[in-house]
């Protein structure tokens, strides 16, 4: 207990090295608690997020710092299924709704999260063909506690390729009242949405004819912010798509395909070299 309230006061300190070690300490003596390890940092992260409630700026400022450190020195899983425990005992709203907030950004853009978004994305896909998806499996315990963050929720729910609950989630989001909170974090997400992670998502996009609650979920966002640059030149790469759609579709005479026909051999060649380096594992 002394060490665990020296590294919350260490936490506290403004030099983020010092913060860094304290956190470290804090993941470490986790680790080495075989016998008691989920107890004990069950524990130790209640008083963490107490000190995060408590000390506002700190969230905004070391939020993510904690997140990583965590995920790094533990387990990923470990923490969020953690965290999400946590957030369900919570009674400040205010609170989670930033903790959510920030605990959404490190799962999807955290270099220690990684492995943990190839398992994410792997129990969404295998929900997703179930008729009823376990409640205790990872993506539904997470998105249990990210409806505390209809934004997060929806960025979630999105990269997870689970389209029509983010379009159900953005109709929602229509009908709240659009505070100057929600529109900056409906904007942060937007420019979440260019980023690297959600790269798979935007390639859909070309397919929108085959997603129509993809498209649904976009075109409900540029409802909502529709001054964005960045929501508009989605909605042309969606025209594009759609265009596309229409050429492939002419009854026309078909084009001689470009490849020749040893691409299929090439293509398979390709995702064996992609096995061997083991590339789909580092999914963004």
């Amino acid at each position: 207990d002394r060490l665990l309230e020296a590294a919350m006061a260490a936490l506290l300190r403004p030099d983020e090295e010092v913060a860094s070690a304290s956190l470290r300490l804090v993941a470490r003596l986790a680790a080495e608690d075989a016998a008691e390890g989920d107890v004990l940092f069950g524990r130790m992260c209640q008083r963490l997020f107490r000190l995060l409630s408590e000390q506002p700026t700190l969230l905004a400022s070391r939020g993510e710092l904690v997140v990583r450190r965590l995920c790094d020195g533990v387990d990923a899983e470990r923490f969020f299924a953690t965290a999400a425990k946590a957030i369900a005992d919570e009674q400040d709203r205010v609170f989670v709704r930033h903790l959510v907030q920030v605990l959404n950004r490190g799962l999807l853009t955290g270099r220690e999260t990684r492995k943990l978004r190839a398992k994410l994305r792997l129990e969404a896909a295998r929900a997703a063909e179930n008729s009823k998806p376990d409640p205790e499996s990872l993506p539904m315990v997470l998105l249990g506690a990210w409806v505390h963050c209809p934004v997060s929720s929806l960025a979630l729910s999105l990269w997870m390729n689970w389209f029509e609950l983010a379009a159900e989630i953005a109709a929602r989001l229509a009908r709240l009242e659009l505070t100057e909170e929600l529109q900056e974090k409906l904007i942060e997400f937007v420019e979440l949405l260019d980023s690297p992670v959600f790269t798979s998502v935007r390639l859909q996009l070309l397919e929108a004819q085959s997603r129509p609650p993809l498209l649904r979920a976009v075109l409900r966002l540029v409802a909502l912010l529709p001054e964005e640059r960045a929501l508009r030149a989605r909605l042309q790469v969606v025209e594009t798509g759609l265009l596309l759609d229409r050429v492939v579709a002419c009854p026309c005479s078909p084009e001689k395909s470009s490849s020749p026909k040893e691409a299929e051999e090439l293509l398979a060649r390709f995702d064996e070299v992609t096995r061997e380096h083991r590339w789909r594992e580092c999914i963004v």
